[in-house]
């Protein structure tokens, strides 16, 4: 599945773009961003930003809907599944490279789990490849 590749690779393409642009607009006011601020910026524009990207860059829709809609999968209009599929690659993402990022009931309690029709024992599968994947993650180099 290419385009579900594609979707998690480039969900979140908006955040560098935000990044950039507030850190640049507050050199230019000679102001310091707190950290709270940036990771407010980047948590309410880089959806929008990503999506004009995609856009510019003509992506396929399902990779532009999944940019768009990722963390808010319901208001996908025609790609809601690989919206769903890449909400879930970002919140086991993040619960395992992010430390600190949620708990594991947090992670269990969230709906993508239950939308995609996905058990407790599927979860607890998927988890249990936790060193797997964090060792897979160690041993690639940039």
């Amino acid at each position: 599945m290419e385009s579900a590749y594609l979707c998690g690779l480039l969900h979140a393409v908006g955040k560098p773009v935000v990044l950039k642009t507030v850190t640049t607009i507050a050199a230019e006011l000679g102001t310091t961003l707190k950290p709270c601020a940036v990771q407010s910026f980047l948590a309410t524009y880089h959806s929008r930003v990503g999506s004009l990207n995609a856009a510019e860059w003509a992506m396929p829709s399902q990779v532009a809907e999944a940019i768009a809609h990722y963390l808010v999968y319901a208001q996908a209009p025609t790609h809601r599944h690989e919206a769903m599929m890449t909400c879930l690659a970002d919140r086991l993402a993040t619960y395992l490279l992010v430390p600190g990022s949620f708990d594991n009931t947090t992670l269990r309690d969230h709906s993508v789990f239950a939308d995609l029709n996905l058990y407790p024992d599927d979860v607890d599968k998927l988890l249990s490849l936790t060193d797997k994947v964090l060792s897979l993650v160690d041993s690639m180099t940039l």
